[in-house]
């Protein structure tokens, strides 16, 4: 089994979210475990994500507002409860347009990391 340091707790819609904190903690040379990416073709789904808490350090939890209703995000933060992981929260900064021009385009999405705010390091 492979070790990771994260586990990525996400909702399908936040794909692209996921896909880009993912990418940018790999580059800082944190291993992270994300569904599907790290499920072994023919393993259970449901076995795979305990086995990944089994294995991880912490959990990095993508909350957005449509995750917040998800029951497959929920039973991944009970998981990660029981396991007694730590979770870190990860709320991706919603766009709001700023300018009194109408005519100006809105800034882009960014996003805050939760672990450079805790201090959490691998």
């Amino acid at each position: 089994m492979a070790h990771h340091d994260v586990f990525i707790s996400y909702l399908t819609l936040d794909k692209p979210i996921s896909d880009a904190v993912c990418a940018a903690l790999e580059g800082h040379g944190i291993r992270c475990w994300v569904a599907p990416r790290d499920i072994t073709p023919g393993q259970d789904w449901s076995d795979a994500i305990i086995d990944a808490f089994a294995d991880c350090r912490v959990c990095l939890l993508i909350l957005s507002t449509a995750s917040n209703q998800s029951d497959q995000v929920k039973r991944e933060f009970q998981n990660a409860v029981s396991e007694a992981k730590p979770i870190l929260p990860f709320r991706p900064a919603v766009p709001t347009c700023r300018s009194e021009s109408r005519t100006s385009p809105c800034p882009s999405t960014c996003a805050t990391s939760s672990a450079r705010r805790t201090g959490w390091t691998p």
